[in-house]
């Protein structure tokens, strides 16, 4: 006759990777670890059946996994975000460049969202008589010198302006971008383009689109070289 088998002994001690599991679920960039913490929780647990935090360990998986995948569409979103912040002075000239005066105003803020056709037209005019046909515009690698108090909700960013001359060579601009985020909202996608100064070695700068005090105390359209 058969004796019977003992009963497993019940668990008295908790998982400490189950515990760690559920923790690091919860915290910024640790959840990634929770998953694994969990699965190995859960294979000590059967190992050593004295073990308890089975539900925790199951608990720190899924929550981890969640929160992962919420970390990592924010952080898509906010990348996405900032490319497109970045990539707005270039579509703003050539929105100008091709005559679309809505799409230039779109990318910008008061007063350049609100300037006539005509006065994009005069600008890309000077533009284009100054330095040629427009190409692209691209990040500096060095961080813009200081030029001026900014406002309390504006930047500065560093861009250089690609434009080809008439016989087929190419000028590189230094171009200084003021970025404005308006005052009813704290989103990266409500910034928008305040102010384009270029800044040529060899001639005084084009500011736009804002009034720049010219010699003598005047003033004169900045869509005018500045002195």
């Amino acid at each position: 006759m058969n004796e019977p088998h003992d009963a497993p002994p019940a668990p008295t001690r908790w998982s400490g990777i189950a515990i760690a599991s559920i923790v690091t679920s919860v915290l910024p960039l640790a959840s990634a670890l929770a998953p694994l913490l969990g699965v190995i929780a859960l294979i000590a647990i059967r190992r050593r059946p004295h073990l308890r935090g089975q539900a925790l360990a199951w608990a720190g998986i899924a929550v981890g996994i969640a929160a992962t995948g919420l970390q990592v569409a924010g952080a898509w979103s906010i990348a996405r975000a900032f490319n497109a912040l970045a990539a707005r002075p270039d579509q703003a000239l050539r929105s100008a460049w091709a005559g679309d005066a809505e799409g230039l105003r779109s990318t910008m803020t008061a007063p350049g969202s609100e300037a006539t056709e005509a006065r994009v037209s005069a600008w890309v005019a000077d533009l284009r008589a100054r330095f040629g046909e427009f190409e692209s515009v691209r990040m500096a690698p060095n961080a813009p010198a200081p030029a001026g108090a900014l406002g309390e909700r504006e930047t500065r960013a560093a861009y250089e302006a690609m434009f080809r001359r008439a016989g087929g060579s190419t000028v590189t601009v230094p171009l200084t971008v003021i970025f404005e985020r308006p005052s009813t909202s704290e989103s990266i996608d409500s910034i928008r383009v305040r102010r384009f100064e270029f800044m040529p070695v060899d001639g005084p700068r084009i500011v736009w689109p804002d009034e720049e005090p010219a010699a003598g105390g005047k003033t004169q359209d900045a869509a005018r070289p500045g002195p």
